[in-house]
Order: C-alpha cells, then structure tokens, then sequence
C-alpha cells in the first residue's frame, strides 16, 4: 500500500507583522510573571527566615543580617 503525502510550505511571515510584534509583547509580559512569581517566593522566603529565632539561624549557619541576600541569592549571584 503506497501513501501520499503533499508539503506545502507556509509563507514566512515578515518580521514586521502584527503577529510577531504581539507574540514578542507577550512573550515580555509573561518574563515579567514569571520574574514577579519568583521574587515573591523570594519574598515568601525571607519573611519564613525573618520569623526564626537567632537560636534557630544560627544553627543554619545564616546570620540575621544576610537574611534577604540569602533569599535573593539566585538573583544576587552570592
């Protein structure tokens, strides 16, 4: 049994076309989600470290000072 198959070939779209300008938005707008979601984990996180007691960071290693840069560090490159 032999099969058929057509390619047909999609015209390149300009690089000045709505749809790449709308695509390149939203793909911006979605960076900035994702960098908003993360920095209130972040957030989240040093608020948790903030709530313990110097006891409690000092057996983590974690003086109270360096809290937020511990938190950020992903973003801080510490």
């Amino acid at each position: 049994m032999a099969h058929a198959t057509e390619i047909h070939d999609i015209p390149a779209v300009p690089a000045s076309s709505l749809l790449r300008r709308v695509g390149a938005k939203l793909l911006s707008w979605l960076e900035a989600v994702m960098n908003a979601s993360q920095a209130n984990r972040c957030r989240l996180e040093a608020q948790r470290l903030e709530a313990l007691s110097d006891a409690q960071l000092s057996a983590m290693g974690l003086p109270r000072e360096k809290i937020v840069a511990h938190a950020f560090r992903q973003y801080l490159y510490l």
